[in-house]
């Protein structure tokens, strides 16, 4: 994989109950290597680490429950905890969104664990929920046939905790691509997935790139809180409270 990359691709929903509803967006998202994310620094107005710029890793935003610690140890703490079992030579790398122009969201990232023969052993899925900004993690082991999670955590107020996950990954070394169905009384009842292709910081075009999607975070945002009217007041999809 390109690490320290942008991921420019689309992402898509597709909902089978109780009315079909689907769409899919342009969305760019971003591979970055956790141990070496300092590479990004520099004096681009379009990308760094420090100082204010179009997009900006700022770490402190990651598995921010964890504690004010480095990424690398908040990151190998959360996976032991979940019984990952790691090993010296892994290399770690977050799939998701930067701060964009100085607002973060991110609604999925993912944190992969790649042995030294380059083999993605697990996946730590940080998944957040809007307007609540709650945090819920979950452990996905690569060597298992089918990567199945039971529902723990509250995300879309228009579907309820009785469900669980099928996770699906498709990385090669200049594409990224994973599909999440959801699943209820054995029924599938949703369906979406992201694909995109890498482009390296180092590469020509990559300034021009970027720049091309200057509120990728406020379209996000936009994105959800417009899908959801349409399901609310046109398609008159039950509205769920948080089990809270």
């Amino acid at each position: 994989m390109l690490a320290n990359s942008l991921c420019i691709g689309n992402v898509w929903h597709k909902r089978f109950e109780p009315r079909i509803h689907e769409f899919q967006y342009k969305l760019n998202m971003w591979l970055i290597d956790i141990d070496r994310f300092e590479d990004l620094a520099g004096n681009s107005r379009i990308l760094n680490t420090n100082k204010t710029a179009l997009y900006r890793f700022k770490p402190e935003k990651y598995l921010r429950d964890e504690g004010n610690y480095p990424i690398s140890d908040k990151l190998k703490k959360k996976l032991t905890e979940l019984g990952a079992i790691l090993d010296s030579g892994d290399k770690f790398y977050l799939l998701g969104q930067l701060s964009n122009l100085g607002l973060y969201f991110s609604p999925l990232n993912l944190y992969l664990v790649v042995n030294d023969i380059k083999q993605c052993n697990y996946i730590l899925a940080e998944v957040s929920n809007t307007p609540w900004n709650e945090r819920y993690y979950y452990l996905l082991d690569k060597s298992q046939k089918q990567i199945i999670n039971t529902k723990k955590f509250h995300v879309s107020p228009f579907f309820g905790m009785n469900q669980e996950y099928h996770w699906s990954f498709d990385f090669t070394e200049e594409k990224l691509a994973f599909k999440i169905d959801t699943y209820e009384n054995e029924r599938k009842v949703f369906s979406a997935g992201f694909s995109g292709k890498l482009i390296n910081a180092k590469a020509n075009n990559f300034y021009k790139r970027a720049f091309r999607s200057p509120l990728n975070v406020y379209k996000i945002i936009a994105g959800i809180y417009f899908e959801a009217f349409r399901l609310w007041f046109i398609k008159k999809i039950p509205f769920i409270p948080h089990p809270k």
